[in-house]
């Protein structure tokens, strides 16, 4: 079922096209995997027949005891699917100690304009304007070109309800 919805709003807003990078922003939490194993499987499907190029960007903001964990979850995952996993560890809480800033507002920062920009140039080439990512904190915030896969992303999950 999740992986019909996925692709019906693939197709229907022309996502992804043959040959194309597609880079998920994936946390290690059941949201972004549950996205990731399906867009594996929908690129092994050879009756989708969409044949793209998946890459994982994973932030671990160093907050919680269970980061690391999570860090090298997703790295195994991705290493097990073949799949190019870029990962970037920041120190959320030092960095809003320094800047004299929240750490909500510090892992805002990371991901908006720091880390995860430098992770997609590390990509290059290879990726398109497709970025997939479940983190509420950019989709406050996203930047135009992301605004029309963040719409797209709210109306999948809508249409599935609550995947965990």
């Amino acid at each position: 079922m999740v992986k019909n919805k996925i692709v019906d709003t693939i197709n229907k807003y022309k996502m992804i096209e043959s040959g194309e990078g597609i880079v998920v922003g994936v946390s290690g939490g059941p949201d972004s995997m549950c996205l990731l194993n399906n867009l594996i499987s929908i690129n092994n499907d050879a009756k989708i027949n969409l044949n793209f190029k998946l890459y994982v960007a994973h932030i671990n903001h160093m907050m919680r005891e269970e980061a690391d964990i999570e860090t090298e979850y997703v790295k195994s995952y991705c290493e097990k699917n073949g799949i190019d996993c870029y990962i970037k560890k920041i120190d959320v809480k030092e960095m809003a100690k320094s800047e004299k800033i929240g750490t909500e507002e510090a892992g805002r920062k990371v991901i908006e304009k720091l880390e995860l920009f430098s992770i997609l140039a590390n990509i290059g080439d290879a990726m398109t304007d497709a970025f997939i990512s479940y983190r509420d904190e950019v989709k406050s915030k996203a930047y135009p070109a992301e605004e029309h896969t963040f719409k797209i992303e709210d109306e999948i999950m809508e249409d599935m309800g609550d995947v965990t």
